[in-house]
């Protein structure tokens, strides 16, 4: 029975502390998930306000007619450095309509990545504001996102006149926040991932693995890693084996209106450690009542054992006394008295009185 209760009582707590721990990571999955929703809004806010810009459109196609015009010049470069001031962008850049930076802050600035300038097409193609994913610079071998938009001459039949190309550094927000944890813990971490074709690629930098942004990648194959799976569209809580081969407990899900995937996970070692200190003690508290009532139930044996060996010994001599009295009947009787063994074959007497003695003579 002690050992049925302390069985019931480990599980029952280890379905507690997996039940905790899941809602922690759901509840953090939630919160990173919907802070990166609003990041994203933000930056393409910010790029919202320059599209179809009026002044600045204006701006812009005289400074194209007149690049020497250093009124003009000023201007623009006033606005990009507001954006870069006040909005934390890395830079800021202006692009015509051949990918080429015609001003830009810092200035002077390199020409934009092969990278960029693919990007760059797909804008002129759709002529809306874009946040470009995660990619990394020719020039630097940084990782850097964009919001790009499409400067629109609204006098000409909404014709595209050239490109703002505002660069995000990462580390300066979006990494810290990925990898905040609210709370203590030794081994739980975010990740945000992507899927390219067969693969999914690590987009941040994780906690064991130093380098893993864009160069961290799995198969999709690897389908027990939650990586996988969130790429694969489960959503929720799920189990399996990190790029480090360690089980894990995840909550994988999208981020919604972006190619991006969340995953929170932590090891089920520190997910379990409490169990296992709870199972101890518990184990430690079963033993215990198991020793006690043994020890119980080894005085309550001593004790029947006495009784039963005073109730033999009483027993005894009881018996003793009256086969004494007997004995004494049996010698002193005024009467022959005698017993006898009968069988089949015989008749034997075995006691007698002495007068029965002394009658028969033997």
């Amino acid at each position: 029975g002690l050992l049925v209760v302390g069985f019931f009582t480990y599980r029952s707590y280890e379905k507690r502390i997996r039940t905790e721990a899941q809602h922690q990571l759901t509840a953090i999955a939630e919160l990173k998930t919907n802070e990166l929703v609003r990041w994203r809004e933000e930056r393409l806010a910010d790029g919202a306000v320059l599209f179809q810009n009026p002044a600045f459109a204006q701006l812009f196609r005289r400074y194209l007619q007149q690049p020497n015009d250093a009124g003009t010049r000023q201007q623009l470069r006033g606005w990009l450095e507001n954006l870069v001031t006040h909005y934390h962008y890395n830079q800021a850049r202006l692009m015509d309509l051949q990918g080429n930076t015609i001003l830009s802050v810092p200035s002077p600035l390199p020409p934009a990545s092969s990278g960029a300038i693919q990007r760059f097409t797909e804008i002129l193609r759709t002529g809306k504001p874009n946040l470009s994913d995660f990619y990394r610079s020719s020039h630097d071998q940084q990782i850097y996102l964009a919001t790009q938009v499409p400067i629109i001459n609204l006098e000409a039949s909404d014709s595209v006149l050239g490109l703002r190309s505002l660069r995000i550094d990462p580390e300066w927000y979006l990494y810290p926040f990925i990898l905040r944890w609210p709370l203590q813990s030794t081994t739980a971490e975010t990740l945000l991932v992507r899927r390219e074709g067969d693969e999914v690629v690590f987009l941040n930098e994780l906690r064991f693995h130093k380098g893993s942004a864009l160069n961290l990648r799995i198969p999709m194959t690897r389908t027990e890693a939650p990586a996988v799976q969130a790429a694969l569209g489960k959503t929720g809580i799920v189990e399996g084996i990190d790029y480090r081969d360690v089980s894990v407990i995840a909550d994988v899900r999208s981020v919604p209106g972006s190619p991006w995937f969340l995953v929170t996970r932590m090891d089920t070692t520190e997910v379990y450690a409490p169990v296992r200190e709870k199972g101890w003690l518990i184990l430690g508290v079963m033993l215990a009542l198991l020793a006690a009532a043994g020890t119980a139930l080894t005085a309550v044996w001593n004790q029947q054992h006495v009784i039963y060996y005073r109730e033999q010994f009483q027993t005894a001599e009881a018996l003793r006394k009256i086969n004494e009295l007997f004995a004494l009947f049996m010698r002193h009787s005024p009467v022959y008295m005698f017993v006898k063994e009968v069988t089949a074959n015989e008749s034997r007497t075995l006691q007698a009185s002495d007068n029965f003695e002394q009658m028969v003579g033997i």
